[in-house]
């Protein structure tokens, strides 16, 4: 028997005690006035609960057979929804298993695509990377080209440039040493100038013929002497030092009045010998 219908039984049992007690009390009510005095009768229960207690054992009977009939409708009930819960999870593990299988489909295709966008950028990377390196070949060779070519030109350009040099260092060579010959000339007639201007300063009183020295003379333009020294001696002190005095007396001496031949005779050596 279940819980709530040993509840009810309870229930029916103490309503119906309430009920006896209460029609009891109605009874003795009703029949006090004609016999106050009269000691009650003792009342026979028994059959009355007898009787109560068929009523309420069929009570239950019929409470319980709702009671099952009703626990057999919910538990068929219950059957039907959870077959239907079942063919539900059922149908949804089977819609996941789809969805799954079909989320896994698109991934591997979207990662098929990807390997495909990657391969075909890889293919497209290495064309531009072999285009770029033909260019760059190209581009290298014809600057090489170019290289040569301008090599070749500046070689060219270098060589006449080289010959016309060398003939202008020749013919400037030429035109060098003809020009040193003229002025060595015109130097070698100064000196010579000199040497008799010396000469004539000279004094030759009591010296020995045959006697020469080499003069050393330093001078400024105009001919100014600025040093005169023995740089090689005659073997004679007088005659060394008459010579010095000579120079100085004979100052100042003939000298060109170009500066550049100047300078190629501001310091001279010459021999010195009264007797040339």
């Amino acid at each position: 028997m279940s819980p709530s219908a040993t509840t009810l039984k309870s229930v029916i049992y103490s309503l119906l005690l309430h009920v006896g007690a209460l029609i009891l009390l109605i009874v003795s009510i009703e029949f006090a006035p004609h016999d106050v005095f009269r000691q009650p009768q003792p009342v026979s229960i028994v059959n009355a609960v007898a009787v109560d207690e068929k009523q309420v054992q069929a009570e239950l009977d019929r409470l319980q057979e709702i009671e099952r009939k009703k626990a057999e409708e919910e538990k068929r009930r219950q059957e039907d929804l959870q077959k239907k819960l079942t063919e539900i999870e059922r149908k949804t593990a089977e819609a996941e298993k789809q969805r799954k299988a079909e989320e896994k489909r698109l991934a591997e295709l979207a990662k098929q695509k990807e390997q495909e966008q990657k391969q075909r950028e890889a293919e497209q990377k290495k064309l531009a990377e072999v285009k770029r390196q033909k260019e760059e070949l190209e581009k290298q060779q014809k600057q090489e080209e170019e290289r040569k070519r301008k090599e070749e030109q500046e070689k060219k350009h270098q060589e006449a440039e080289e010959a016309l040099k060398r003939q202008l260092a020749e013919e400037q060579q030429r035109l060098d040493e003809a020009r040193l010959r003229q002025e060595q000339g015109i130097v070698n007639e100064f000196v010579a100038r000199i040497r008799y201007a010396i000469q004539q300063e000279f004094n030759t009183a009591g010296l020995p013929s045959g006697l020469s020295c080499i003069l050393e003379i330093r001078m400024i333009p105009g001919g100014e002497v600025v040093e005169a020294r023995i740089a090689k001696s005659s073997g004679n002190g007088i005659f060394d030092r008459r010579a010095e005095v000579a120079v100085n007396k004979a100052a100042p001496l003939p000298v060109p009045d170009d500066p550049r031949i100047f300078e190629r005779m501001r310091q001279i050596r010459l021999t010195f010998a009264p007797d040339i």
